[in-house]
């Protein structure tokens, strides 16, 4: 059994006996000598001038960051103002290119009906007369016509239809139909034989040279 003496010890003449034996102290230089104090302090010291660095170096990266954003928005404002102007004028030159183009076309097919209706014209013999003439198609500077007239007798019919195809501007010329009729005379009202008939051929400016020089005539002079 273990005793523990609690009480403070009495000297003889009733007073507390106090120890005498001094506290040790521990004074600054011994705390500066201890290595694990150095390291922790020092550890502590590092952390605090990179925490700074970073606050700062994060100031300045925002700063950069955001100035790069605003002159990147710029950019695109002006890029996209420089697309819609390039649009624009791409859509404007589109136009005008068509409206060429189609000037073009008018001004290369301003002659071929005079040119045409002249070479009909000029193989049709007296003895027949025409009720119309139809373009069919056009396309690569080809033109299929029909032609509709009426004459007398079949003869006349084959004087047109080789007058036709000697012409240098008309070609493949065709036979569609052909079809007999009485028809009332217009001076003595009697009946009297016609020949109804339908030809179609191909238009094709095949001499050029020939197509100025008929369609300027003032020229020549």
């Amino acid at each position: 059994m273990i005793e523990v003496d609690l009480l403070p010890r009495m000297s003889p003449q009733g007073r507390r006996r106090v120890s005498s034996t001094p506290v040790p102290r521990k004074p600054l230089r011994f705390l500066v000598q201890d290595p694990w104090v150095l390291a922790s302090s020092a550890v502590s010291l590092l952390s605090v001038a990179c925490s700074a660095w970073m606050l700062l170096g994060g100031r300045d990266r925002a700063g950069e960051l955001h100035a790069a954003l605003e002159s990147a928005v710029l950019d695109s404002a002006r890029t996209a103002t420089l697309a819609a102007d390039a649009q624009s004028v791409a859509a404007r030159l589109d136009t005008v290119r068509t409206r060429v183009a189609v000037i073009r076309d008018l001004d290369a097919r301003r002659y071929v009906w005079p040119r045409l209706l002249d070479e009909v014209a000029r193989a049709l013999p007296r003895e027949a007369w025409l009720v119309q003439i139809a373009q069919l198609s056009a396309a690569d500077g080809r033109i299929r016509f029909r032609v509709e007239g009426k004459t007398f007798e079949n003869f006349t019919l084959s004087r047109f239809w080789d007058g036709m195809e000697s012409s240098d501007f008309i070609h493949d010329v065709r036979l569609v139909s052909t079809e007999h009729l009485m028809e009332p005379s217009v001076d003595t009202g009697e009946a009297h034989s016609t020949y109804f008939f339908v030809l179609e051929a191909d238009y094709r400016d095949s001499r050029p040279h020939l197509l100025e020089s008929s369609a300027s005539p003032e020229v020549q002079r």
